[in-house]
């Protein structure tokens, strides 16, 4: 009888075994796409404007970061040479998972490149171009539109404004840098040119890359710093000058800025704006880069207040229709006669003829150089031509790419800070 319970015991484990290892494994219920939400154009400043260079989708769920590639999506013929994701919606660095997906565009090369694609400025109009595009998201067979701007670099800026009695309005634009708080730090002015005139509160900063030099993580580091850039209506006249004294000493009071430490440059219109911003308020002002207007001053009234102010005059030999050097080589001799110390540089080295970063540095340096050996206040920096393309009267690009240069402003350090009385 225990023989037989044994016998059926064993029958019975076997017929489960069987049964399990013939049962159908379970079905795993697959796992859908996050929801998409939203799409955005990203933008960059480049040297000759503000151009597109990719998309944002954002989703209601995360994307695992090898879920997708280039070739899953298609946008407008542009060339897709990157996408990533992450969390926190910021471009510029990849995560593992993320809600945030970044289609990255191959970038214009060449000199001049992005002119074509720029999305003002050079199009005619400083009003931004209301521009959409169609993303394929060809694996998914899904299409999104993609309107609306994330302006990298120029969004990490805050808007403000000041209006005098007499109801003249001025607009600006503030870098806050980080790590400000506890710190006293120093206030560097730009003021743009002619082109960017406007009350859009934008041009200044995305119609070349002037004042976003400046705000790079490397200029950071070096000489972390507040960036005001405001926006002229018509030119710096009168009203407009005096209303950058009252947005610096409205900054200087809010964020503890070093009120001895307080730069101003400009190119084209924004050069003579510095001369008269320093001619308005000498006791401001620490150091000065006066670019692409063709002299320092040949009013001697002008020449006295700018006289304990170090300024660097920067311009293309071409510029002003080929009578730039001319004028540049005059106004140094007029103020060495009146005894004023100066020196005077001609630039030679085209470096291929795109003058930038690390070679612009070095190509200044002896004028830096110089300037302490003679103990010379004044410069007269001269561009040949080919040396700053595809403009003469761009020899901003060489100036403000430049650390040689941005380290020496940062180094003087006036005897009194400013304090508006």
């Amino acid at each position: 009888m225990k023989k037989l319970f044994a016998i059926l015991l064993c029958a019975m484990m076997l017929f489960s075994l069987t049964a399990i290892a013939e049962a159908p494994a379970p079905t795993a219920t697959p796992v859908p796409d996050p929801v998409f939400t939203d799409a955005k154009i990203l933008t960059k400043v480049l040297d000759e404007g503000q151009a597109v260079y990719g998309v944002r989708l954002e989703f209601a769920g995360e994307w695992d970061s090898g879920a997708l590639l280039p070739a899953d999506f298609g946008v407008n013929g542009y060339s897709i040479v990157q996408v990533y994701m992450n969390n926190s919606g910021k471009p510029g660095h990849a995560e593992l998972r993320g809600k945030y997906v970044f289609i990255i565009f191959d970038e214009p090369q060449g000199i001049g490149a992005g002119l074509t694609n720029t999305l003002q400025y050079f199009s005619g109009s400083n009003t931004l171009r209301d521009l959409t595009l169609n993303v394929q998201f060809t694996s998914r067979q899904m299409m999104f539109d993609a309107k609306g701007y994330i302006h990298v670099e120029i969004d990490d800026f805050i808007a403000g404004s000041v209006t005098n009695a007499d109801g003249y309005k001025t607009d600006y634009q503030l870098y806050i840098p980080e790590g400000w708080e506890g710190k006293s730090l120093p206030l560097f002015i730009w003021l743009h040119g002619g082109g960017e005139r406007g009350t859009n509160n934008f041009t200044q900063l995305s119609a070349n890359r002037s004042a976003l030099n400046y705000t790079t993580p490397a200029a950071q580091k070096r000489n972390p710093a507040f960036v005001l850039a405001p926006q002229g209506h018509s030119g710096w006249d009168g009203p407009a000058i005096d209303n950058i004294n009252t947005i610096v000493l409205e900054l200087i009071e809010k964020y503890n800025i070093d009120a001895a430490r307080i730069y101003v440059s400009g190119c084209s219109m924004g050069g003579g704006g510095s001369k008269s911003l320093m001619f308005a308020y000498p006791e401001m002002i620490a150091a000065s880069v006066v670019i692409a207007n063709a002299n320092l001053s040949e009013d001697e009234a002008r020449l006295a207040a700018y006289k304990d102010i170090p300024i660097i005059v920067i311009t293309g030999a071409a510029d002003g229709g080929g009578t730039a050097n001319e004028r540049m080589v005059q106004n140094y001799e007029l103020v060495t006669s009146l005894g004023y110390k100066a020196v005077a540089f001609l630039s030679e080295n085209g470096r291929n003829g795109y003058l930038r970063g690390e070679e612009a540095a070095m190509d200044l340096q002896p004028v830096i150089d110089a300037m302490a050996k003679e103990e010379a206040m004044w410069a007269f920096v001269t561009y040949l031509p080919g040396t700053v393309i595809p403009s003469a009267h761009w020899s901003w690009m060489a100036a403000t790419e430049n650390a040689a240069l941005q380290d020496w402003m940062f180094s003087k350090v006036k005897a009194v800070p400013y304090s508006g009385k």
